[in-house]
């Protein structure tokens, strides 16, 4: 982006000879690839499949969570895993509240079995 810029400002008769300076500002983050061979996943998928019936679907996400600093810096797993919804962090945001139910009992379940209460 910055090589497109610099190019761009090449055309310009002044610019030509006072080559802009260019920052960039915004939210910088260290990324974290999680394994779906880490123990939490195996929890949260017995847990999943227990509450709901069905086999857990993982996806990728490329926006910023929490769990970053967990897993980076603490040595903590953790992950995401939550209800349906759309619109994130938008005016229209919503959730599906049937969904809200069925992952408060996963995450009861979860619990269970991560802490050892049950095997």
């Amino acid at each position: 982006m910055k090589a497109w810029l610099l190019a761009a400002a090449k055309e310009d008769e002044w610019l030509q000879e006072v080559e802009p300076e260019i920052t960039f500002f915004g939210f910088h983050a260290e990324g974290v690839l999680l394994d779906e061979d880490m123990e939490i996943f195996y929890t949260l998928k017995n847990a999943h499949k227990k509450t709901t019936g069905e086999e857990l679907q993982y996806f990728v996400s490329t926006c910023t969570t929490d769990i970053r600093f967990y897993n980076l810096y603490y040595g903590i797993p953790a992950t995401c895993y939550g209800p349906v919804g759309g619109n994130m962090h938008g005016a229209d945001e919503w959730v599906d509240l049937p969904s809200v139910k069925s992952v408060s009992k996963t995450y009861a379940a979860f619990i269970l079995d991560w802490c050892g209460v049950r095997n």
